[in-house]
C-alpha cells in the first residue's frame, strides 16, 4: 500500500511497478497523514517525508509490535527516525541517519511557511 499526495508522481509509480511485474501493491493519490484505514493494521509504515511528529491516524494503523520510520523534523533537516508500536503508542528506538527531506504535506503534516 503506497499513498502519494501528487497524482502524477502516483500514475508514474503504478507504471513503473507494472513495468517490473510487481502487482500486489496498492498506489493511491490522498493524504497520506491519514494512512489506509481500510488495510490496516500494517506491521510496518515508511513515511517519505519530514513532520515534527508522526501523524496520529498511523500509529493507530500499526500492529502490536509494528514499525515505523519516519524523517521527523522542521523540512530540510532531519534526523530518520526508527519507532515500533508498544501499548498505546509508539516506542522510540533511535535514529537512523540524518537526512533532508520535503515537508509532510496534509491534515496531520507540515504547513507551508
Amino acid at each position: 500500500m503506497s499513498i502519494e499526495w501528487w497524482a502524477q508522481l502516483c500514475s508514474q509509480a503504478k507504471a513503473n511497478l507494472v513495468g517490473q511485474g510487481i502487482t500486489n501493491v496498492i498506489v493511491q493519490t490522498g493524504d497520506g497523514t491519514l494512512g489506509a484505514p481500510d488495510h490496516a493494521p500494517f506491521d510496518a509504515v515508511l513515511v517519505s517525508a519530514a513532520a515534527r511528529h508522526v501523524p496520529e491516524p498511523l500509529v493507530r494503523q500499526l500492529r502490536a509490535g509494528g514499525r515505523l520510520t519516519q524523517p521527523i523534523g522542521p523540512g530540510r533537516q532531519e534526523e530518520v527516525v526508527l519507532f515500533v508500536q508498544e501499548g498505546p503508542g509508539l516506542r522510540r528506538r533511535g535514529v537512523l541517519t540524518k537526512t533532508c527531506f520535503v515537508r509532510l504535506r496534509g491534515r496531520h503534516g507540515i504547513s507551508s511557511p
